[in-house]
């Protein structure tokens, strides 16, 4: 099963700011709306996620979820800067030419790279 990440986004933020309307300011969005992506997280997980008090809380389940939440946050975080670090990323060249450049100098200064990839 995948998470919908718009559900997950709205059962954080409940957690998060403690109610359906602050969650919904957050994200520009309605309570209804969010009480909706909540309720449809609840129902394909099978159990109840959000104590709908005053401040709303995570039950059991849900603080399990956010825990994982988390985890993939910080994983894909890692994941993205390690990416980012990789010298055998291809190389990318940006270049404007005009009309008489390609055929005088510049493949041939670039001969070595072409060859390479």
């Amino acid at each position: 099963m995948n998470l919908d990440p718009r559900q997950t986004e709205a059962f954080r933020f409940v957690i998060k700011t403690g109610s359906f309307e602050q969650a919904a300011a957050r994200l520009h969005l309605t309570p209804p709306a969010i009480s909706q992506r909540v309720r449809a997280l609840e129902s394909a997980l099978g159990s109840a996620l959000v104590v709908r008090s005053r401040p709303c809380r995570a039950t059991a389940t849900g603080q399990r979820l956010l825990q994982y939440l988390k985890r993939a946050r910080l994983l894909e975080s890692d994941l993205m800067a390690e990416l980012a670090e990789r010298s055998d990323a291809p190389l990318m060249v940006v270049a404007a030419l005009n009309a008489e450049t390609p055929g005088t100098w510049f493949f041939p200064a670039l001969a070595e790279v072409l060859i390479r990839e």
